[in-house]
């Protein structure tokens, strides 16, 4: 597929996209190593957070049918200025293809090519979580004492029982004083 039909790929995902609340629609087409094309959109939701965005769209979509290569993905939207992922788009196209190449579209059909790298430099991948230290015994206690003063406020609390004069003693705790 040439670089001009996937950005059309992504232009044309515009009028599906779901956008009420922002007025912003933005289209995503995203291209698997085998040269299958996952296209999305954004789609809002009255309550912000439920809201996906067309790279992720276009990643789930792939990833739930089977596809974890990626190689490019043009992004498009009805703005002058370059629409670059957000953070969380950025992190979820790491997870899959940390050397994808990202081809911004604006509403003149200008592009602009980069790489993930480029918009996402220090990401968190998962080299990260073979890197965990192991917690000190210490810790440990403090935090399974912690844990034990809170359940036991929590039971309190259902049994109606005032938590006041175990308060003292969870800030100590908390502040790690006790």
């Amino acid at each position: 597929m040439t670089k001009q039909e996937l950005c059309q790929k992504a232009v044309d995902m515009l009028k599906m996209a779901y956008v009420p609340y922002s007025h912003f629609p933005v289209g995503a087409a995203l291209e698997c190593d085998d040269g299958t094309v996952y296209t999305g959109c954004n789609i809002e939701n009255a309550g912000y957070t439920p809201t996906n965005c067309a790279e992720r769209t276009a990643v789930f979509k792939a990833v739930s049918e089977g596809h974890r290569r990626f190689t490019r993905i043009a992004i498009a939207a009805t703005t002058r200025k370059f629409c670059a992922p957000c953070g969380v788009c950025r992190q979820v196209l790491q997870e899959f293809a940390p050397d994808l190449e990202v081809i911004l579209v604006n509403c003149d059909g200008e592009t602009l090519e980069l790489t993930l790298k480029e918009l996402l430099p220090y990401s968190f991948d998962n080299s990260y979580l073979s890197q965990i230290a192991p917690v000190p015994i210490t810790s440990l206690s403090h935090r399974s004492r912690m844990g034990q003063v809170a359940a036991e406020q929590m039971t309190n609390l259902l049994r109606g029982e005032s938590a006041h004069s175990k308060n003292l003693e969870w800030e100590l705790i908390v502040r790690g004083s006790g």
